[in-house]
Formats: C-alpha cells, sequence, structure tokens
C-alpha cells in the first residue's frame, strides 16, 4: 500500500506492516495482508479485506494538534463496499444491508437506516458530510448535510437526518453513484453524468459556478460515453468507454492533471494520459486533497504534482 499527502496523516499507519518514508514523500506501507476495499476521509479510514472483514480506524488529536493513531475497529459483518466522509463510515454487507458508523461516537456501533431495512443497497458513496445510496433497482437516496444542495433535493435546508429518496431520478437506469467535498454524481447506463451540489470551482463541469440544487446534466460530456465519474472535495475526473480521462474543477494544487493550476469549469481531456489505455475503471479514484493530490490510473500511479510515473 502506498500513500502520501499531510505528515499528519501517518496516524493512520496500521500497528501490523512496517512503514517506509521515500525521499519522494510516498509512504510505503507494507501490510501482511492484502486490501481489497479502501477509503480515507478527513478523521477516519476504513478498509476491506478479501474476507469481507472490515476495520475502521479514527485519528486523535493530541493537545498540541497533531494527530495520533486512533482506536481500530473490527466490523463483525461481512462487508464488499465501504465509503469514508470526515467523521462517517456507510457500508454495505454481502446481503446488501447497510450499515452507517459515526466514528465521533464512542463505542463505534454500526447502525443500520430505517428507511433501508426492506431495500437491497448496491453502493455507497460519501462527501464530507453527506451520503448517497444506491438500491438493486437503481434509486438512489441522499441524506446528511445539504448546505450547498449536495442532496439534490431541490429545496435549501440544513439537510436531512434520515435518507430521502431522489425521485427526481427515479426514472433515469443508474449504474453508479459517486460523492466528494460537498457534490453528487450519479451515471446512467447509456454513459450519461449528472451532477449537483457545490459547484464554486467548477466541480460540476457545468461552464459556470453556480451551485445546484436538483440533479443537472453535465452536457459537455455527452456522447462520451462515462463509464467511472470520481470526486475529490473540489474536483472531479470522469473516465470514459474509450479510456480518455476528463477533469474539472479546482486545480489550485495540480490536481487535474493539466500542468497549470487554474480551474477548469468544463471537463478537460487530460493529455498527460492520452495512449495511456486507462482501462480500469476500478482504479479511478481520487482522494481528500488533504491526502492524496494523485490519480490512480491502470497499474501506474500518477502525481499530478510532479508529473511522475
Amino acid at each position: 500500500m502506498f500513500s502520501w499527502g499531510e505528515d499528519y496523516r501517518s496516524s493512520f499507519r496500521l500497528k501490523k506492516g512496517s512503514g517506509v518514508q521515500s525521499s519522494g514523500g510516498v509512504q510505503l506501507l507494507d501490510l501482511s495482508f492484502q486490501v481489497q476495499v479502501l477509503s480515507v476521509g478527513l478523521n477516519v479510514l476504513g478498509f476491506v479485506k478479501p474476507t469481507g472483514e472490515a476495520f475502521i480506524i479514527r485519528t486523535n488529536q493530541s493537545e498540541e494538534g497533531r494527530r495520533t493513531n486512533g482506536k481500530q475497529k473490527f466490523i463483525k459483518e461481512k462487508i464488499r463496499a465501504l465509503s469514508c466522509g470526515d467523521d462517517v463510515v456507510t457500508m454495505v454487507t454481502n446481503r446488501g444491508e447497510i450499515f452507517c458508523v459515526d466514528s465521533n461516537i464512542s463505542p463505534f456501533a454500526p447502525s443500520c437506516p430505517v428507511a433501508f431495512s426492506h431495500l437491497t443497497v448496491t453502493q455507497v458513496a460519501c462527501g464530507k458530510q453527506h451520503s448517497l445510496a444506491m438500491t438493486k433497482d437503481g434509486q438512489v437516496y441522499t441524506w446528511g448535510l445539504d448546505s450547498r444542495g449536495q442532496l439534490g433535493l431541490g429545496e435549501r435546508n440544513s439537510g436531512a437526518g434520515s435518507p430521502q429518496h431522489l425521485r427526481s431520478v427515479s426514472s433515469i437506469p443508474v449504474v453508479r453513484i459517486s460523492a466528494g467535498g460537498d457534490q453528487s454524481f450519479i451515471l446512467s447506463v447509456s454513459g450519461g453524468v449528472f451532477g449537483w451540489g457545490r459547484n464554486d470551482r467548477g466541480q460540476l463541469g457545468l461552464g459556470d459556478t453556480a451551485d445546484r440544487h436538483t440533479p443537472a446534466a453535465v452536457e459537455h460530456l455527452n456522447r462520451k460515453t462515462a463509464v467511472c465519474v470520481s470526486c475529490g472535495e473540489e474536483h472531479t475526473a470522469v473516465l470514459t468507454k474509450g479510456g480518455a480521462v476528463f477533469t474539472f474543477g479546482s486545480g489550485r494544487y495540480g490536481q487535474l492533471g493539466h500542468n497549470s493550476s487554474q480551474d477548469e469549469l468544463r471537463p478537460r481531456l487530460v493529455a498527460e494520459l492520452w495512449g495511456a489505455k486507462v482501462c480500469d475503471q476500478r482504479l479511478l479514484k481520487l482522494f481528500h486533497p488533504h491526502e492524496l493530490q494523485g490519480m490512480l490510473v491502470g497499474e501506474a500511479v500518477y502525481d499530478w504534482e510532479i508529473l511522475r510515473q
């Protein structure tokens, strides 16, 4: 496992395995086991082994303001998917049940939202302080903070403490959901991309900086046939069926991969990846800017800061 970013994130290092710091700032963690699913939030990390065993780690903050290694929590249920927000972890079991853990509450106690008691969930995605879930029949539910319209419910409110059915997209055959920061996305079976929420850096790819409180089609990706959408805190990446990668949103740290620090209000092709045969959508993953400023593509790791493979 490799990681890079702010130094205090070293508090996520596990007890098992050895950490080796490279000259390039990349932390190598030689684990004694395989990790099948990994998600990182601001204060919490979750991972799943191939056996379905899941673990949650939360950092603690010392009096000096430094992060220290927190308690590791084992989840008894067999988990096949999970996603981390700033403090919350949302998980899907092998049976399609959904469990949520608030790492601010000790001990960590997974709970199942009542709205999903009779539904089978296939995917979950977390932004900073909001969550999305998709059921087996392609219906989307949102809950959490709604300060920038990230729940997509069409009206300004403080948020929703329980999952709300996103009826505005109920007729769209949704195949994938994604969330990051204060924005949300869905991907349709035909490759259409729809986004909503915060857009002050152009992270919705709509050509302007106005927030959206209901799902809006990213028209600049029409006829591109997207197969994967991944969100950072203020930027977004889209992988197409043809293997092209488009990024948009905040470019202040070079995270868009365009050799500049300018924001992009519309999807822009990442020329650096032209001919790279990007084909594994499972590896197109963006992270919170506090942790990683790179993208995993195919079998290579691209760090936009140094554009080194």
